[in-house]
């Protein structure tokens, strides 16, 4: 697999951090969210702040017209995310568009799930306009915070698993003129139909090990990020406990995970496939897999962290394109 680099120094920085507050770019990452943060439901923001409705919104004014407002945003609660509105947005068409969420790589955006909650976003997209590796966007479980990514999809059976449906798409090189054009490509990944997520990842020409996912998924202890079918997740993922290493009790789990890719460097006290029941249904893809420098100073060495388990391990293979093997 490929190193990349920008992104390594922000992932060592919060690796690293030793005090109760890690730093990603020099700024502390809060455990919990901080006071003054904007407080919705899950639902409610959706409702609100989806391109869809944003755009013409009032509150939203006529300068880059429907990119979300910097800040934090507080996610109290799943607010029974309505999973099942066939024809959300478009009533004369058989595609259940997503709630298309279009942030902008110049502002700063935190996302906090309530610890000790589940949070079930179905059919919900986020898409960077420019991403800057130097500028994530940061989606934090608090303490016990569970997201399954999607939820419950019945009744949404014609756009259930579709590429462009759900996930976070912020790899560096995606480059729009508007918030508007962010939607209509993701709107035209939904009508096109497919659920292999891994062929149309590598169609982009992004996922070459070049360029750099604009966006992380960190959690702070006893988290489960599940993510189904055909959902395209381009982050660094890591899920740790409340002293920021790898001994919490946070599992990352792919369902139906022949179909899934994520982008980035995975980092999680375990690792799950589940398929109906927990029966492994397949591969899963990670295309580019960012490097880290200084990892290793973790244990002091200046060496590569061996990979510790529980088992004995007989071998190790890493596999970019079935049936192709490449060396580690």
């Amino acid at each position: 697999m490929k190193n990349n680099t920008g992104m390594n120094g922000l992932i060592d920085e919060f690796l690293k951090s030793t005090n109760n507050l890690p730093k990603v770019g020099g700024k502390e990452v809060s455990k919990v969210h901080p006071s003054g943060s904007k407080e919705y439901t899950l639902q409610d923001f959706a409702d609100k702040y989806c391109y869809q409705n944003w755009q013409n919104d009032p509150e939203n004014g006529t300068e880059n017209k429907g990119y979300l407002p910097a800040g934090n945003y507080y996610f109290k609660s799943d607010g029974g995310f309505n999973q099942q509105e066939n024809n959300r947005f478009n009533s004369s068409s058989k595609i259940c568009e997503p709630y298309v969420i279009v942030l902008k790589s110049d502002r700063t955006y935190r996302f906090y799930f309530a610890q000790n909650k589940v949070f079930k976003p179905c059919h919900m997209v986020f898409i960077i306009d420019k991403p800057d590796p130097a500028n994530p966007a940061l989606f934090i479980l608090e303490s016990g915070a569970q997201v399954y990514w999607p939820g419950n999809t019945s009744g949404v059976t014609w756009s259930n698993g579709k590429v462009g449906s759900n996930g976070i798409f912020a790899v560096k090189g995606r480059n729009k003129n508007s918030a508007q054009d962010c939607f209509n490509w993701i709107i035209n990944l939904v009508d096109a139909g497919s659920q292999d997520a891994k062929s149309y990842g590598d169609s982009w020409g992004l996922y070459d090990g070049k360029n750099e996912p604009c966006a992380m998924v960190l959690g702070m202890g006893k988290n489960y990020f599940i993510l189904d079918k055909a959902v395209i997740m381009e982050a660094f993922i890591g899920m740790f406990n409340e002293n920021y290493d790898t001994d919490g009790q946070s599992k990352v789990a792919f369902r139906n995970g022949d179909s899934a890719v994520f982008y980035g460097r995975l980092m999680t006290d375990g690792i799950g496939f589940q398929e109906n029941g927990g029966v492994d249904s397949g591969a899963i893809y990670n295309p580019a897999c960012p490097g880290s420098s200084t990892l290793s100073s973790i244990s002091g060495d200046g060496e590569p962290q061996k990979l510790r388990t529980g088992f004995q391990l007989t071998a190790m293979i890493y596999y970019y394109d079935l049936p192709t093997v490449s060396k580690p």
